[in-house]
């Protein structure tokens, strides 16, 4: 996998950032909730809303009282019927490169304590300050050279 350029790191930055701010704005709304209240502004009944889009005045009363999750496609077919676009992206729930610095510490670690291990059997162990320092170092390695194979070894 190629690094990001810094222009898509920084487009990635930028949409998380508004989606969290979506995401608060929208104070915990479900999509039926969202159907609802446009519907409403637009003094849209369910019957008219279910004849623009194609779906029956019963599935979009389940969509709105969240008894019914439905799917892209049909949401879709509602957004346009009520003008509007469908926009979903990912929320990360935490920032992206402490989740890969964390990936990293997990590897380095799991790595070192293999080395340590083999030394001892060898009666060659390091002092925890040498163990430590080669910590250090291959964690920052693995974050400089971050592959998707590394997700083996911690689930590995």
């Amino acid at each position: 996998m190629s690094k990001l350029e810094i222009s898509e790191t920084l487009l990635l930055r930028d949409i998380f950032e508004k989606g969290v701010l979506l995401k608060t704005a929208s104070k915990n709304l479900n999509i039926g909730d969202f159907i609802h209240l446009i519907r409403k502004k637009l003094c849209l009944s369910q019957d008219i809303l279910a004849q623009r889009c194609g779906l029956k005045q019963t599935q979009i009363s389940r969509i709105e009282k969240g008894l019914s999750n439905p799917g892209v496609e049909t949401l879709k077919k509602i957004c346009d019927a009520l003008f509007c676009d469908l926009l979903i992206i990912p929320i990360p729930k935490q920032d992206l490169d402490s989740i890969k610095q964390r990936v990293a510490k997990k590897v380095a670690k799991k790595r070192i304590d293999y080395i340590h291990g083999t030394m001892s059997l060898e009666k060659q162990s390091p002092d925890s300050e040498m163990i430590n320092e080669m910590l250090r170092q291959e964690e920052q390695s693995i974050i400089n050279n971050f592959e998707s194979k590394l997700w083996n070894e911690i689930d590995g």
